[in-house]
């Protein structure tokens, strides 16, 4: 991440001071050779902030209560036009009585935002990391299956080998990463029914697109 400066605070505004980077966003569709590098640099991520270096984060359900909430909500009162395939997975998971919560609970610091207006390369095949608002504790898989639904959103490389060949995710139960990609489309599928925000055009278009895109995925995963 870019190295901090200094900091001011005088109360009612702060500022941080960091270090200006000579890097560039990666290209979108991603192009296979930076998504490896950015993988790569998931890896590296996962096993410098395991175990936490901060151990009074917060922990993931914690610092993403309605991400995980949603979903039941939806299971236990869906609207209309909800997805039928998706009601009928969340309907599932309700059944199962599956704990989102409990599935991402960990002992790394993850980073949660790693996409790629998140992100510089480096002329040297470095990979910084920006915009760290979300840190919290959690399961050292979260990142990169999180990654990964940004990739699939943004096209150009296939999330699911990106997932199934990776370190940090090719031994996690599938079913878990199925219930963490169900409940992100169920939250962003929610957002976007919400009217604009003033300050935030493009919002609504955009929280549907990344759930439609997700639960295109889910489905091919699932195989239906």
């Amino acid at each position: 991440m870019p190295r901090l400066l200094d900091v001011y605070d005088d109360g009612e505004w702060v500022a941080l001071v960091y270090e200006e980077v000579g890097g560039r966003h990666p290209a979108v569709p991603w192009k296979s050779d930076e998504v490896e590098r950015v993988a790569g640099a998931v890896d590296d991520l996962g096993a410098a902030l395991r175990p936490s270096p901060w151990p009074d984060a917060p922990g993931f359900a914690d610092a993403n209560s309605t991400f995980l909430g949603v979903w039941r909500e939806l299971a236990a009162a869906p609207p209309p036009d909800l997805d039928p395939w998706l009601r009928r997975r969340l309907d599932r998971l309700a059944a199962q009585e599956t704990d989102v919560a409990e599935l991402v609970r960990g002992d790394a610091l993850v980073q949660t935002d790693i996409r790629s207006d998140n992100l510089l390369l480096t002329p040297d095949g470095g990979v910084v990391f920006l915009d760290w608002a979300w840190t919290c504790n959690g399961a050292p898989w979260l990142d990169l299956v999180l990654f990964a639904m940004t990739v699939n959103r943004e096209g150009g490389a296939d999330a699911e080998l990106l997932v199934r060949g990776h370190p940090l995710t090719r031994d996690v139960p599938p079913s878990r990463i199925d219930a963490v990609l169900l409940a992100a489309a169920a939250n962003w599928w929610s957002l976007s029914r919400r009217p604009e925000p003033p300050s935030i055009p493009g919002a609504r278009a955009h929280q549907r697109a990344y759930a439609d895109a997700t639960l295109d995925w889910v489905r091919r995963r699932a195989g239906s």
